[in-house]
């Protein structure tokens, strides 16, 4: 078994099957085991290969006693389905299709994007599982604000927006987006806009996003704020924040907003 890592496991067995930590426990149900990690192992749904990257961490099917077992959140994820984790129950909810009518409940896919959450998601439960879609956001609002070029910040707002007649629409916050970017370049020499740009976008490959940003419950809804911050060089910052007016039992995106700053300057 050259080609497999020995792992020590001291979580509980469906661990195995999240991609959430468990912590600390000293109960009987816990049990320490010897299985094996094995990266050569792919999961694919429909013919796609499923990205099994979560944030900085690459998750990796294991083998113990003859069994694969995979992460259920991407897998799950990929099936359309919704996983939440409640640290207090120590349990693990997937929602899937709604048994009366075959057809999922959430997310929400508008043009390929996901932009609804079920009521009974939290604040901290939606900030996390919408941070692939916030690196995605950012990234194409630096590169826009890099090139000039807005094709791309123009379909990621399209492409998640779910527009309400009584709120804003995909249209208003494409153009005040665009708007940013085009004061960026007029204000900035392109010297000082490619390594302002450069330093976020190095910053969104760690994964992470500082603990200032999160997921906060507002009256009508939610709103989750992400940014990517730099402590040198440049010293720039760039966030997008998401707003979810709550309608019935779902959470809808209903707005996208981008901002920044240059040594302190907000823009």
């Amino acid at each position: 078994m050259k080609h497999k890592k020995a792992v020590t496991m001291t979580c509980m067995f469906i661990i195995f099957l999240t991609a959430f930590a468990c912590g600390a426990f000293a109960d009987d149900y816990i049990k320490e085991i010897k299985a094996y990690q094995n990266s050569k192992i792919t999961i694919h749904v429909n013919g796609s290969k499923i990205d099994l990257q979560e944030g900085a961490e690459q998750l990796v099917p294991i083998i113990y006693k003859g069994r694969s077992y995979v992460p259920v959140k991407p897998l799950a994820e990929a099936l359309g389905a919704t996983v939440i984790w409640e640290q207090d129950k120590q349990a693990i909810k997937v929602s899937t299709a709604n048994p009366s009518t075959g057809s999922v409940t959430s997310p929400h896919e508008s043009e390929g994007g996901r932009n609804t959450f079920p009521s009974e998601y939290g604040a901290a439960s939606m900030f996390e599982d919408f941070k692939p879609v916030a690196r995605e956001g950012i990234a194409a609002y630096l590169n826009a604000i890099r090139s000039g070029e807005k094709k791309d910040l123009k379909a990621f707002i399209y492409k998640y927006y779910y527009s309400l007649t009584e709120l804003d629409s995909p249209e208003v916050a494409y153009a005040q987006a665009s708007e940013k970017v085009d004061t960026y370049r007029s204000k900035y020499d392109k010297e000082t806009l490619d390594g302002l740009t450069a330093e976020g976008l190095e910053l969104l490959k760690g994964g992470s996003f500082p603990d200032e940003a999160s997921g906060y419950s507002k009256e009508l809804g939610i709103l989750l704020n992400y940014r990517v911050v730099s402590d040198k060089g440049y010293y720039g910052h760039f966030s997008i924040d998401f707003y979810f007016y709550q309608d019935g039992n779902t959470y809808k995106l209903t707005n996208i907003l981008f901002a920044g700053a240059y040594r302190g300057e907000g823009i």
